[in-house]
């Protein structure tokens, strides 16, 4: 077996693990209570779903949204202009039944952050075994995982590339 094969059965094994430790919230059709998810996040995910896949990928929809009313005036994802920009999210949203797909969505992202620190941990020499342990403790630490009780689906999102940086 080629090292390229064991690198890709690894980071299979990592999805399995992962899949296998969040299951309480991957294979169930209630919503994660969180307050962010259940108060802001969720809402959105709902309102793709009443959109036809052509609205959902319109970009002439793009607009400032910020509301003064709404989290002491902070803006919610970017006052929604980002949002048109996470094409691959409003998919994933569009054809997963809610609200699965936020949970499915978090335990992805701490897969993708997972993967990436196993490629940057191989790449700098790591053997396969620390690279698979580095991966999986930056995918379940309580650091990265607790922000799934805070609702934290975007800061997770946006945690999970850092290690792709690198």
């Amino acid at each position: 077996m080629t090292e390229r094969k064991k690198d890709l059965l690894t980071i299979a094994a990592l999805l399995g693990v992962l899949v296998a430790f969040f299951s309480k919230i991957l294979f169930t059709t209630k919503i994660i209570r969180a307050p962010d998810i259940i108060n802001e996040f969720y809402w959105g995910v709902v309102e793709s779903k009443r959109m036809s896949l052509g609205e959902l990928l319109d970009f002439g929809q793009v607009k400032a949204a910020w509301d003064i009313y709404l989290n002491s005036g902070f803006t919610s994802e970017g006052a929604y202009a980002a949002v048109h920009l996470l094409i691959h999210q409003k998919l994933f949203f569009y054809f997963m039944p809610a609200p699965e797909s936020v949970a499915w969505l978090i335990v992805l992202n701490l897969f993708l952050g997972g993967t990436g620190l196993f490629l940057y941990c191989r790449a700098i020499g790591t053997s396969r075994k620390s690279a698979f342990l580095a991966g999986l403790i930056f995918a379940v630490a309580p650091e990265n995982a607790s922000l799934i009780n805070a609702g934290h689906v975007m800061k997770i999102a946006t945690i999970s590339l850092a290690p792709w940086a690198f």
